[in-house]
């Protein structure tokens, strides 16, 4: 391939405009209010101060009955005070069911707040920004019930001034009017919202064009069937262009908890899944993507329960909390609290969980920092396996994870060029740092499988040969070996997996020993030192044609197994156990999967030999393609400027060319033709 000039080689179909890395959350130990109650709803203003709402009186040991303002730090903020609301109240029978925060500071809340029992309508006020009642409010909004039922699920100003309350309830300001009202300015009922639903209204979201969309358990709107999620025009008739994804096919209800609009037109809602045995496909997700016009654009697998609420990250993932029943690889893991790829996927990397009351999690805010707010019933939350007291209330925050680099020799954070010469049995490598080293080390016909094996941060010499591994460990010289398979095998070398061994699960971070077998459509894994032991598939599709490309795709840092077959992915979720099926690719390429986007997941790519295009679907940055490399190419793609992002490479006859994420490029002669690069699998 000759270079000319850059125009010339890249062809970008996605443009890369975000910046990111691998990141944990851990606790924000700062941030530590004092709370002696349950907190159901949180807000985040745009000056930073946290409103909070539920069924505490106290605050760092001050007064502050079922509502409160923190300041960013966690302290009480005295400039805010509420307590009238509740003031003459007995605090048992009385509780907030809905918090509204507008951008002129001014808060909408409603909820019972008066004793005596269900026969008491509920209010809607609307607070000053310090706190006190707001007396433009002339005429206060009453909700009377259902059978002596009734709830305010969502206040919800509009652009013009007048707020709509959402709801289970059957009368509003004396009128008869069913789950969803509207209300003037000054709190008189506006009759001209002549829409009805005929069950429960949960959520309310307005568009920028002033249509608003409505969600609950309804089954028809204005007598015509309409499953959970209607959207209205502004002159508050049916929007018929907009049909909501059915999810259950066999069943007349859907149940939409909520929405959340997206600048794009799209929006996620939050679905209850009806259960049913009978047709388990219907019930493995409660979070669904939907395009602009209601039709499904993916869904999230959360397991049969449903989500509260959610905030979408500067990079597309979405962070969610909700009684899930499990979105981890254990019974808690992910109970209340999970991060999804844009795609829908678990995000392994995040694991945390919420004990205490129920719910265990309610709400979630996104600070200006990038920190998380998560309020719920909890009283302890954990995470990296150490339990931290925290009552109702805490802050999350992003911490990086550290990148390991498979062919970084010399520990400096960047792969190296390295090739294993088997007319010499010479490994040669151009460390980034350390600079030029060699050794001998294997035979002719070895396989060459550097990694690091005695977790050290610098990669070993290693070989595989009929079964049996070699390797030397670069923490202090010795050599060692260990024998998982037979010849004919396929190595996937320094293996990072979970898998059971005697009992055990390897989760200590020690590289394990994977090998494929291609005569049994089989993978041997183990630990070193240990017996070999067949993984369990599951009912993961492999064949004897497949190509074994293990990788780490669920974000859990835990490498998973998996094949490749004529553009055909599957793999073994490390953190949840399910199989995953992606087509990405045709039949003659090769897989190189590799986390090209930072986000700590590694990404379905491959190299089209024919072409000399690479194919890259990231799991966060989104689909892009580049022609980099001839036909005879060895695919290299490596981390080789430290940047925490897979370059593109491909190695000629001795000649590296690496296409970096920045665009730039390397071109280095090191090696000759024959030479295996470390990098090749």
């Amino acid at each position: 391939m000759r270079i000319t000039s850059l125009s010339t080689l890249i062809i970008f179909l996605f443009l890369f405009s975000i910046s990111i890395s691998a990141q944990k959350l851990v606790i924000d130990q700062t941030f530590a209010p004092e709370i002696n109650g349950v907190v159901n709803f949180v807000e985040i203003q745009d000056d930073q101060k946290i409103l909070i709402a539920g069924d505490f009186t106290l605050v760092n040991g001050q007064s502050r009955l079922k509502i409160a303002r923190l300041n960013a730090d966690g302290n009480l903020d005295t400039t805010f005070d509420a307590n009238w609301v509740y003031a003459s109240s007995n605090l048992n029978d009385v509780r907030v069911k809905a918090l509204t925060v507008q951008p002129n500071g001014k808060v909408y809340v409603s909820g019972s707040f008066a004793a005596g029992g269900t026969n008491v309508p509920d209010k809607i006020l609307r607070l000053n920004a310090d706190g006190s009642a707001d007396q433009s409010l002339t005429s206060i909004p009453l909700i009377e019930g259902v059978n002596f039922f009734k709830n305010i699920y969502k206040v919800q100003p509009i652009p013009n001034g007048k707020f709509i309350a959402c709801g289970y309830f059957s009368t509003a300001n004396g009128n008869s009017k069913s789950h969803l009202a509207r209300f003037n300015n000054d709190g008189s009922y506006d009759a001209t919202l002549t829409g009805e639903i005929n069950n429960k209204c949960l959520d309310v979201a307005v568009q920028p064009d002033g249509k608003y969309l409505v969600a609950g358990t309804f089954t028809t709107v204005n007598g015509s069937t309409r499953l959970g999620l209607v959207r209205f025009n502004t002159d508050d008739s049916v929007d018929t262009s907009f049909n909501a994804f059915k999810v259950n096919n066999q069943f007349t209800i859907d149940e939409y908890l909520g929405i959340k609009l997206l600048d794009d037109g799209t929006m996620y809602a939050f679905h209850r899944p009806e259960y049913d045995f009978n047709y388990p496909n219907f019930n493995d997700f409660s979070i669904l993507r939907l395009n602009a016009d209601g039709s499904l654009k993916s869904s999230f697998a959360t397991y049969a329960r449903p989500a509260y609420d959610l905030e979408v990250l500067p990079n597309g993932k979405i962070i969610a909390v909700g009684d899930f029943f499990n979105a981890g690889p254990t019974s808690t893991q992910g109970y209340y609290f999970n991060r999804f790829t844009p795609d829908g996927r678990h995000d392994g990397s995040v694991r945390i969980d919420f004990f205490g009351a129920n719910p265990g999690t309610s709400a979630l805010e996104i600070a200006a920092d990038d920190k998380i707010v998560v309020a719920g019933g909890f009283t302890s939350v954990r995470t990296n396996g150490v339990n931290v007291t925290k009552n109702y209330l805490v802050r999350l925050m992003p911490q990086p994870v550290p990148i390991k680099h498979k062919f970084d020799f010399d520990g400096d954070g960047k792969d190296d060029l390295a090739v294993y010469r088997p007319a010499d049995r010479v490994w040669y490598i151009n460390q980034s740092t350390n600079g030029f080293t060699s050794r001998q080390f294997g035979l002719s016909t070895d396989i060459p499988v550097a990694a690091d094996y005695d977790r050290d941060g610098k990669a070993d010499i290693a070989v595989f040969r009929d079964g049996i591994w070699y390797w030397m460990r670069s923490s202090d010289n010795t050599f060692a070996y260990g024998i998982t398979g037979q010849a004919g095998d396929i190595p996937q070398g320094g293996f990072k997996g979970r898998f059971y061994l005697r009992g055990n699960m390897n989760t200590d971070g020690t590289p394990g020993l994977l090998t494929f077998r291609p005569s049994e459509a089989a993978f041997y894994v183990q630990n070193p030192y240990q017996s070999p032991h067949t993984v369990n598939l599951g009912n993961m599709s492999v064949t004897s044609g497949s190509i074994p490309v293990s990788a780490d795709y669920d974000g859990d840092e835990y490498e998973d197994v998996a094949v490749f077959r004529d553009g055909n992915w599957s793999y073994l979720s490390s953190n949840d156990s399910r199989v995953w099926n992606f087509q990405f690719g045709l039949p003659g390429d090769k897989p190189v999967p590799a986390d090209y986007d930072g986000d700590g997941r590694s990404d379905y790519a491959v190299f089209r030999p024919s072409t000399g295009v690479w194919y890259v679907q990231q799991s966060t940055e989104g689909f892009y393609a580049v022609q980099w490399g001839l036909s005879t190419d060895l695919p290299v793609p490596a981390d080789y400027d430290g940047d925490g992002k897979t370059d593109i490479g491909v190695y000629r006859d001795g000649i590296w060319y690496i296409l970096h994420k920045d665009n730039s490029i390397r071109i280095e002669q090191f090696g000759l033709a024959g030479d295996i690069p470390a990098q090749l699998r």
